[in-house]
């Protein structure tokens, strides 16, 4: 997904006013990178309960991926509208 390579930076969640983008899989154990570009606070919450972050409006920050392969659905307690599936390998 273009828009989210920021030289070094590779940011894996982009949230927007309408939904989460993410941009590619990550490696197992890798930190994953999320940047809020609304005001809003927003979380990402896997349904399985394997991470549960909380993002400040307009905040970049990283989280630890699951430390096992596979696709981990998510959601925000923002909006139920919000989700995404962030991809392990």
């Amino acid at each position: 997904m273009s828009g989210h390579d920021h030289g070094e930076l590779s940011v894996t969640v982009l949230v927007d006013e309408a939904r989460f983008h993410v941009s590619a899989p990550v490696d197992a154990d890798s930190r994953v990178t999320v940047h809020n570009a609304t005001a809003t606070e927003v979380t990402i919450t896997a349904q399985d309960g394997s991470f549960d972050v909380v993002v400040p409006g307009h905040a970049l920050m990283t989280f630890p991926a699951p430390d096992q392969p596979g696709s981990y659905r998510f959601t925000s307690r923002h909006s139920s509208s919000f989700t995404g599936v962030l991809v392990v390998r």
